[in-house]
């Protein structure tokens, strides 16, 4: 039995179980609650000293790293390939997938953080929070996520992110007019399933102006909202409320964020 240590809102988590989903792997889902900090627990640390989802545990195998236990699914379970049959197309797949490692998961993380959990802290006791931070083995992640807390759409990690994201949409826009519906090759490979759980999240935020003049881009998106595996692990896991919630919080700084998408010419 395949355990997995997660949660429904995260992005590496949902990396993961579409992954588990499109192989038709079983597994079983064990969900940490986030911003309880249930991830700094010193058991959980033990397991994973990251402190982070998603942990999978398949027999006496345990892996951390959203994009390792990916690969691993996709070499231990090889039915259906999730990867391309020609090196070349494997190689672009991976330059692609790492993107989701070094610098999409931050940046998402500085948006969700930015403008949605800072206002959840805020109404959490300061020695709370104290605990919380001081509980975080990671110093930079540490730094990046506390300047989005405090600062809000003033951090210039928020800046950052969307002036990155709606770069890198125009480039897979590029890809996909050129290439198909798919981002490498004729199908749906580690590529498609790495990024879109980011990407995904931007809209989902209100951020759908990032995909402005990008069709090629939208219609690879909602091709990936039609997959059963994303309606099982994604969109079928998140309640209308909390996305409600969210979007909420976010209109909270709309005019700001306005004003940076027009100083980007978005």
């Amino acid at each position: 039995m395949i355990i997995l240590y997660d949660n429904p809102f995260s992005t590496n988590a949902q990396k993961v179980r579409l992954v588990l989903a499109e192989k038709g792997i079983v597994f079983e889902s064990r969900v940490l609650d986030l911003q309880a900090g249930d991830q700094f627990d010193p058991g959980y640390l033990q397991l994973n000293p990251n402190g982070q989802v998603p942990l999978l545990f398949d027999g006496d195998v345990s892996l951390i790293e959203s994009s390792v236990i990916s690969e691993y699914l996709e070499e231990i379970y090889p039915e259906p390939p999730l990867s391309p049959a020609d090196p070349a197309d494997r190689a672009e797949m991976r330059l692609l997938t790492e993107q989701a490692i070094s610098w999409i998961s931050p940046m998402i993380n500085s948006l969700n953080v930015g403008l949605v959990f800072r206002h959840i802290y805020a109404k959490k006791p300061a020695d709370e929070m104290e605990a919380f931070w001081a509980a975080n083995p990671n110093p930079i992640q540490l730094r990046r996520q506390k300047s989005c807390a405090q600062e809000g759409v003033s951090s210039p990690y928020i800046r950052i992110a969307l002036q990155r994201f709606r770069k890198l949409i125009l480039e897979l826009d590029v890809r996909l007019e050129a290439g198909g519906l798919w981002l490498v090759g004729d199908r749906i490979t580690l590529a498609d399933t790495a990024l879109f759980p980011y990407l995904n999240r931007l809209d989902l935020l209100g951020f759908e102006r990032l995909g402005t003049g990008a069709p090629s881009y939208t219609a690879w998106l909602g091709a990936m909202r039609s997959r059963p595996s994303v309606r099982a692990e994604i969109t079928g896991k998140i309640p209308e409320k909390v996305l409600a919630a969210h979007r909420d919080f976010v209109a909270l700084d709309q005019v700001a964020l306005d004003e940076m998408f027009d100083a980007l010419g978005i």
